[in-house]
């Protein structure tokens, strides 16, 4: 089940942030954008390359009536989408190592985030009367805003630091050429079909791979 906060109450109880809209179910998919160039971090002399990911976030949705004879009368389920996409850059970091740097997470100040700008809903209307078409509007705008606020105040530095490091650890340190570039491959999946992603330096590991050209 995926909790639509601040739309649902939380899972452990408590005040309801939004009496209009109730989430049930739910899944979601990965997929994955070979190489991404964030204009405001690639200035000048400063080279950043980045790989993007987009998160497909599916789940059912309708507005929450009123109760008769204990049961609730809201409007028919409509069927939600949401498209959130999250982008890794790489730098050198001055002495030879890879930085990290993860949108929306690590940017804040004068070089935002540009990934919570293109996250994107679909929602359809099982009915398509004005009623039906007004709450899925209601639906989209909440999801939306729930996906920019989570994704805003998510904390960053824990997780980058960690990508920063395992590649490290993978490459000698050298500083990168001026020229450098990175590209996300799926040699391994079948098209079409998002692979799994794992972080492994294994000759033998499946999904896409990550490739430095320097």
């Amino acid at each position: 089940m995926i909790v639509l906060s601040p739309v649902d109450p939380p899972a452990g109880g408590g005040p309801d942030p939004n009496l209009l809209v109730r989430a049930v179910g739910g899944d979601f998919s990965i997929s994955f954008v070979p190489n991404v160039v964030h204009p405001g971090m690639n200035q000048g002399a400063r080279r950043t390359r980045g790989i993007g990911f987009v998160i497909r976030l599916s789940f059912e949705a309708r507005a929450k009536g009123s109760i008769v004879r204990g049961q609730d009368v809201g409007t028919p389920y409509h069927q939600v989408t949401v498209l959130v996409p999250i982008a890794i850059h790489f730098e050198d970091d001055g002495t030879g190592q890879l930085q990290v740097t993860i949108d929306p997470f690590d940017l804040t100040g004068q070089i935002g985030p540009e990934m919570p700008s293109h996250i994107a809903v679909e929602v359809r209307n099982p009915l398509g009367t004005p009623l039906d078409n007004s709450v899925g509007q209601v639906i989209a705008a909440s999801a939306l805003g729930s996906m920019r606020t989570s994704l805003l105040a998510a904390g960053g530095g824990i997780a980058s630091g960690f990508l920063a490091a395992f590649f490290n650890s993978l490459r000698p340190t050298r500083r990168l050429p001026a020229n450098f570039d990175v590209v996300l491959v799926d040699c391994c999946g079948t098209e079409g079909v998002p692979a799994p992603v794992r972080l492994s330096p294994a000759p033998g590991a499946s999904g896409p791979r990550l490739f430095f050209l320097e």
